[in-house]
């Protein structure tokens, strides 16, 4: 039985180490992999595109990751070392258009005249409505940055998010200083009442590509029930990965429901894919889903070494919030033992 004594050892051993924005990472593991980001929008005075760069600090070989946006295309790149500016590995996402599905045969595939109507996006479907720019800082002083991007209808609304330090953004997420979170907001007036909203979706890259569950962060425990495309190069000895991950749930309506991810097809580095959302309960559809566009930086698994002495990071900050539950229920436990003596 854990005393209230020995609780409170526990609780004084560990004040030592912070978590001041209460993301759940502590502060020590944050500064000690805090990135430089550096953001610019095009063209001035109204930019419709958009360029970040962000850099390890304080590693045995640092290096940056670049993300960028113009014509409804987001590329993803990946410098091992930063010095050299030597691109290991990259791709382009594309949102070609958005659709409307229907199940005709009933075998959850989007099959050959099952997508009723197309609205072209990418280079169409971009270009009049300007980039807007939101910063701030999170409790712990790291900066955040967020790009809003909407479509030349309004039908599509993208909000990338990108941080210099780790940044909690909702219960089952923790947002990397490695990435940058792509949410997606459509809001589209089906012409059939059967009809299910969808994007079309096209990944160009000239290296090795999978198709999966288990992406990074959800095998590091940084975000829940999620999928992946991995993109991997650089050499066969020291390969560097860079993805785009999305949440296998989405709400419509106000209800949540799982995604159809179709497999890519394709072929010489161009890869199509439908996103189909759950269906909603009327002709006016508002959909919101969660995805991610990031990299497996080698930097920071160097970082993070001299600090690995504090154990698991989540856990450590969830272990934290026990304590001071278990502290909590001892004395009341206490004060009514004194009550009945």
């Amino acid at each position: 039985m854990v005393t209230a004594a020995s609780a409170l050892a526990i609780a004084s051993s560990a004040v030592a180490f912070h978590d001041a924005d209460g993301d759940g990472i502590l502060d020590e593991i944050e500064e000690a992999t805090e990135r430089s980001v550096d953001t610019v929008t095009f063209p001035k005075p109204t930019p419709f595109g958009l360029s970040i760069t962000s850099q390890s600090s304080g590693a045995k070989v640092d290096d940056k990751f670049h993300l960028y946006f113009h014509d409804g295309r987001f590329q993803v790149e990946y410098f091992p070392n930063a010095s050299s500016n030597q691109v290991a590995a990259e791709f382009w996402l594309e949102l070609v258009s958005l659709v409307e599905w229907t199940d005709t045969n009933g075998n959850g595939l989007v099959d050959d005249g099952e997508v009723l109507s197309v609205l072209p996006l990418g280079s169409d479907g971009f270009g009049t409505s300007p980039v807007n720019v939101s910063e701030w800082r999170s409790l712990d002083g790291g900066k955040m940055s967020a790009f809003d991007i909407r479509s030349n209808g309004g039908e599509l609304h993208l909000r990338l998010t990108i941080a210099q330090r780790f940044l909690r953004v909702s219960e089952g997420k923790i947002l990397t200083p490695m990435e940058g979170q792509l949410d997606i907001w459509v809001n589209h007036t089906v012409r059939s009442p059967a009809a299910r909203v969808g994007l079309e979706l096209e990944i160009e890259t000239d290296e090795p590509m999978a198709f999966g569950t288990d992406p990074w962060d959800e095998t590091n425990r940084y975000s829940t029930d999620e999928s992946w495309i991995s993109v991997t190069g650089g050499p066969a000895a020291s390969p560097s990965t860079v993805f785009f991950s999305w949440s296998n749930g989405a709400a419509v309506d106000g209800a949540s429901g799982r995604v159809l991810m179709t497999d890519p097809q394709g072929s010489s580095g161009s890869y199509r894919m439908y996103a189909i959302y759950p269906a909603g309960t009327s002709a006016r559809q508002s959909v919101v889903h969660v995805s991610t566009l990031g990299v497996v930086s080698e930097a920071f698994q160097d970082l993070i070494q001299p600090v690995q002495s504090l154990g698991d990071p989540i856990v450590f900050t969830s272990s934290l919030v026990a304590v001071a539950a278990i502290v909590s229920a001892s004395m009341i436990i206490a004060k009514r033992r004194r009550r009945k003596d």
